[in-house]
């Protein structure tokens, strides 16, 4: 395995230097090296690496980019540990020592970002602000969303990156007896407050809730924090009024933003009735597809044409088409869960939602078990509904009495979740109208649907705060 350097940082208000790395081409020869220990300071934020081990590359040669993608690099991990969004730019800044024309390296990023191979000449580029450098070359931008917490390490959420930097292979021998000489450094920038999820995080900084949660009493509104699938994800629980947001000419709720930094909606109202299945009297009817050609799981999960669709997704799929194709350009494919994990009760199986949400210890996740079933599991999708465990986290509870949700309708709708089934009738899990949540046939005709969508990390609002009379408005 090849041995990474790695950079731990803290994002900060002003540019911090994060490395030195250094490739000398003399006779087909260089060396990569990392600079001794650093440490930035600067308010919340702070930056710091270990440089020794520096990784030597010797006897080295101008190489192909697939070869040069393969090689060691430095990995350095930026993290958040403040309340609020952190956006920051990445560059290289070419040293006044360097002999090398940029134009001779190549650079590559991989990791939460990732830049192609491409010649250090073609990135834009600026004026550095590094005394001993000329030129700046911006690599790419970011933003580490805020944790929750009371230690760095709470508070951050972390992205990963790794540089890799090779001499071109075009490079002749002509060029040879010369170094390249670069550092990494990064520039904090202003959060935008034009991009949804980033909004929506620096609209709730005063209604950030944590420690754990009685999901037995009535939800408290506000926002809090769990991990999903792809990390830490912000949520909405409770009779929240700020996490309205019109797009595509409808009126939704912000369910959370997610692990990835996409964000999760809901429409406001249902957009009609359906079945979840028109057959009950088998186990599989709770599946959102069914009789798949593998089992849908984490490591493979579905895109939903690998079996039967479910009636329910023929609904979806229908509505999709004919109301939101036009705008799936800010509609990214995410994680749905449609969990068939199941423990086995003489003929009945109990599906994994069942057990986390309807005993005393009432533990609701946005994580997906795997399944062994050939119906239902782990998909991957452009549209589909909430869980049962998405409705217990906004506030929902098996007593109609403790229950206070901005989910709240005057009619029943359905969830994407099974609760159990046997070889003559199969139960999906929905919300009722008097805020509690229920099991339903598969062929009950009167469950509302509420599609859910996700909407691209980088969605762009025009306008907007929130509430109901002034939701946030996305972008054409």
């Amino acid at each position: 395995m090849d041995k990474k350097k790695k950079i731990y940082l803290i994002v900060v208000g002003v540019m911090l230097i994060l490395s030195v790395v250094t490739l000398t081409y003399a006779l087909f020869t260089s060396k990569y090296t990392q600079a001794d220990t650093s440490t930035v300071q600067m308010g919340c934020f702070s930056i710091s690496f270990d440089g020794g081990d520096a990784i030597n590359i010797t006897n080295d040669y101008p190489i192909a980019d697939l070869a040069g993608k393969k090689r060691k690099g430095y990995e350095f991990i930026v993290t958040n540990t403040c309340a609020t969004p952190a956006t920051f730019e990445v560059y290289l800044d070419v040293l006044k020592s360097n002999t090398l024309m940029p134009y001779l390296m190549k650079v590559y990023v991989e990791g939460a970002k990732v830049v192609e191979p491409r010649n250090i000449s073609s990135l834009n580029n600026t004026s550095s602000l590094l005394g001993y450098s000329y030129t700046a070359y911006k690599l790419f931008e970011d933003t580490v969303l805020p944790g929750n917490g009371t230690t760095p390490k709470e508070l951050g959420v972390e992205k990963s990156y790794t540089l890799k930097l090779w001499i071109d292979q075009y490079a002749t021998s002509s060029e040879s007896n010369h170094s390249f000489s670069g550092r990494i450094s990064l520039r904090a920038t202003t959060s935008k407050n034009n991009v949804l999820a980033q909004k929506v995080l620096i609209d709730n900084e005063d209604n950030r809730r944590s420690g754990s949660i009685d999901f037995s009493q009535t939800a408290t509104a506000g926002m809090y924090v769990t991990q999903d699938d792809q990390g830490t994800t912000h949520y909405f629980r409770g009779n929240v009024t700020n996490n309205y947001v019109s797009f595509a000419g409808l009126l939704w709720r912000i369910v959370r933003v997610n692990g990835d930094g996409s964000i999760r909606i809901i429409t406001e109202d249902s957009v009609g009735n359906s079945e979840f299945n028109t057959t009950y009297n088998d186990h599989r009817y709770v599946g959102y597809t069914y009789d798949n050609s593998h089992n849908c799981t984490n490591a493979n999960p579905c895109n939903g044409s690998e079996g039967t669709a479910s009636t329910m997704k023929t609904y979806l799929d229908n509505w999709y088409n004919t109301n939101l194709k036009s705008y799936e350009d800010k509609i990214i494919t995410s994680d749905y869960c449609n969990d068939t994990s199941y423990r086995l009760n003489g003929s009945t199986r109990y599906y994994g939602a069942y057990d986390r949400i309807t005993s005393s210890a009432t533990h609701p996740v946005l994580t997906c078990s795997d399944t062994s079933v050939n119906y239902g599991g782990k998909y991957k999708l452009k549209i589909g509904l909430l869980t049962a465990d998405e409705m217990v986290l906004a506030g929902y509870t098996i007593s109609s009495s403790t229950t206070n949700s901005y989910l709240e309708k005057s009619s029943s709708w359905r969830s994407f979740s099974p609760s159990n089934s046997n070889t003559y009738r199969a139960y999906v899990f929905n919300a009722n109208y008097n805020l509690h949540y229920y099991s339903s046939y598969v062929t009950d005709a009167s469950g509302g649907v509420r599609p859910v969508i996700n909407l691209k990390a980088d969605t762009l609002i025009t306008s907007g705060n929130g509430t109901a009379s002034n939701p946030y408005v996305v972008s054409d």
